[in-house]
């Protein structure tokens, strides 16, 4: 079954389906301070990806009959912050290729026969990230993305008065 990432539930179950799937993440989690603290509480932290809703959808045209919508998207990989720079640096390697594996497994995905995800990715842009919950900070790899899909433009009549 074909999958486009425009689709917000689709979005959150693709992500989720890669976090389950993937032997390095512990915990998923979409956007939820709440959820992510409890996490944190139960001492089962490990690594944990951590999926923003994408950001302001942009129309894009050349032609004026040919609209896509371009959907700037987001994740991080990341654990609890250890004390020492050696450490840390150690852990954001850990997370910087948990980040590889996920964007090489979404090309094989989109790449696939039959096509597993028919939405076009681009821009891919990652660097360490650090966020606190809680007293327990994290830290990880954060990957920025862009991903394209057409758009549903349809003059209904019956909308206008």
């Amino acid at each position: 079954m074909a999958l486009s990432l425009a689709d917000f539930n689709t979005y959150k179950s693709y992500f989720l389906a890669l976090a389950n799937s993937h032997v390095d993440i512990t915990n998923f989690v979409f956007a939820d301070e709440g959820q992510m603290n409890s996490i944190i509480r139960s001492a089962k932290l490990g690594k944990v990806m951590w999926l923003d809703p994408y950001d302001q959808v942009q129309l894009l045209d050349s032609i004026s009959d040919n609209f896509i919508e371009q959907y700037p998207a987001a994740f991080t990989i990341a654990s609890a912050k250890p004390a020492k720079f050696t450490d840390q640096d150690t852990l954001y390697q850990e997370c910087e290729a948990i980040v590889k594996d996920i964007v090489a497994r979404m090309l094989m995905d989109y790449q696939s026969d039959p096509q597993v995800l028919v939405t076009q990715l681009s821009s891919y842009k990652f660097a360490p990230a650090e966020a606190t919950f809680g007293a327990t900070p994290l830290y990880g790899c954060r990957l920025e993305f862009t991903f394209t899909a057409p758009a549903a433009l349809t003059y209904n009549p019956a909308k206008w008065t």
